[in-house]
């Protein structure tokens, strides 16, 4: 069963202590299953903020969708095919899960429906800890970050993704337990 832990800890603390995951010896080996974390969000709420913060909490490896985007069609921008580029996810989590690494994915997951291919290649995996990080400010908020990045999501993207978020946000941490 996950657990949806508030933004608010993710900057301060983890909260799990960091012993249960890794024995006192000094190579670190862990002693957990790995923890898989699914970042929610609109574009320009802070999701790679937040992920890169998970990412040193955790010793987690970043699995960005962009980042795919990028490294398969040369721009992260490029959107390209859905099934190559969650192949490509798929495979990069596999090899984290393989070497006993937790993974962070980085995507908005703005839909029902994507947040469940997520959690379902994650359980295919084998990661059994799955928790979502939804991170919802407001949309001026999003719109503002959005208009000051290099790499601009169309606003018109941004609003129907927000809006889709705010419409489940209540549904989330269900989809979530119901593993």
């Amino acid at each position: 069963m996950s657990v949806l832990v508030p933004v608010e800890q993710v900057s301060t603390k983890p909260p799990i202590d960091s012993r249960v995951l890794y024995s006192t010896s000094m190579n670190r080996e862990r002693v957990a299953p790995p923890i898989a974390h699914v970042m929610i969000g609109a574009p320009g709420g802070g999701k790679s903020t937040a992920a890169a913060q998970l990412s040193m909490l955790f010793d987690s490896v970043i699995l960005s969708t962009d980042e795919i985007r990028k490294s398969l069609y040369g721009d992260e921008a490029t959107q390209g095919d859905w099934f190559q580029i969650a192949d490509e996810l798929k495979r990069r989590a596999k090899c984290a899960f393989a070497m006993g690494r937790n993974v962070v994915i980085d995507a908005t997951h703005a839909k029902a429906r994507y947040r469940r291919q997520t959690i379902s290649l994650l359980e295919d995996i084998g990661f059994s800890t799955i928790v979502p990080m939804l991170i919802h400010p407001t949309l001026d908020e999003c719109l503002e970050r959005n208009s000051k990045r290099e790499r601009r999501v169309p606003q018109r993207v941004v609003i129907q993704m927000w809006n889709a978020i705010e419409a489940s946000k209540n549904n989330i941490a269900k989809e979530f337990t119901n593993q």
